[in-house]
């Protein structure tokens, strides 16, 4: 449940990148000053300087892979979350679009033929029947 409970995509990647990054920054030094030391030459003043040498040059970068390694399963999961939000949005959004076309659709035009029509024009007492032989024919 503590899952729930932490803060917003944008705001939990960065934190867990920033949480990552001290991880990497605490345990890269600690890493880095025993390599340091043993790697310096003899004489206790000059190993204390290449341990913390070793530490000002080698632990920025190992809290940088931290961050990044660390912040990819949270974004990872954001973005999953954020494509199943947007998948359901989008498929509601086409629900209705498809549910209210019905109502804009145009009518069907009338499958009957025109030559039949002509008969019950003369029942309204016109007759147009010579009048469109003559551009038919």
């Amino acid at each position: 449940m503590e899952e729930y409970a932490r803060e917003p995509c944008p705001f939990r990647i960065i934190d867990d990148c920033g949480g990552a990054f001290a991880m990497g920054c605490i345990g890269g030094g600690v890493f880095q000053a025993v390599k340091g030391f043993r790697n310096a030459p003899s004489g206790f003043n000059k190993r204390i300087v290449g341990s913390l040498t070793a530490v000002k040059i080698r632990s920025p970068v190992i809290a940088g892979n931290f961050a990044v390694w660390g912040g990819i399963p949270a974004m990872a999961g954001s973005a999953i979350i954020g494509g199943v939000l947007l998948t359901l949005i989008e498929g509601v959004g086409i629900l209705f679009t498809r549910l209210s076309a019905e109502q804009f659709r145009n009518p069907t035009p009338p499958t009957e033929d025109p030559m039949a029509l002509e008969g019950t024009s003369k029942s309204f007492g016109v007759d147009h029947t010579s009048h469109h032989q003559t551009y038919y024919q």
